[in-house]
């Protein structure tokens, strides 16, 4: 299954061991992200270390981004202006637009973006039912 994994999702992985980082390894999902991923785990990344009191933090996050397969914007041009037409909140364009050019759903617990009507938004609790966690 693939899917672009929003942010939301990468941090409640990295503050807390739980089914969401187990469900980040699941071989049967395929993730995609942004670039801008990147640049909200650098923003928030003190934060999140903070409140993960992981000892193996950095290496963890190494882990977790050789998982995901970042997209610069430019490779999804018209699907990021399309996205900003229907998106609720500017930030989640990007996420919504790379969906919206690879057919995908978006992962997320943001539920702001279930109001949407084109891009499915698939939240944990839904894999953690479809993957029996």
């Amino acid at each position: 299954m693939e899917l672009v994994v929003d942010a939301n999702i990468l941090f409640a992985a990295l503050i807390k061991h739980g089914r969401t980082a187990d469900l980040l390894f699941n071989d049967e999902l395929k993730l995609f992200a942004p670039t801008c991923l990147l640049a909200e785990f650098l923003k928030y990344r003190d934060e999140l270390l903070e409140k993960s009191r992981r000892e193996d933090f950095d290496g963890f996050v190494h882990i977790l981004f050789e998982r995901i397969t970042l997209v610069d914007p430019s490779q999804f041009k018209d699907a990021l202006e399309y996205a900003r037409s229907f998106c609720p909140d500017r930030g989640d364009d990007e996420y919504l637009g790379l969906a919206f050019h690879r057919g995908s759903a978006v992962w997320s617990n943001d539920t702001s973006l279930k109001n949407q009507p084109t891009v499915p938004i698939i939240t944990t609790t839904d894999l953690v039912r479809r993957f029996k966690l």
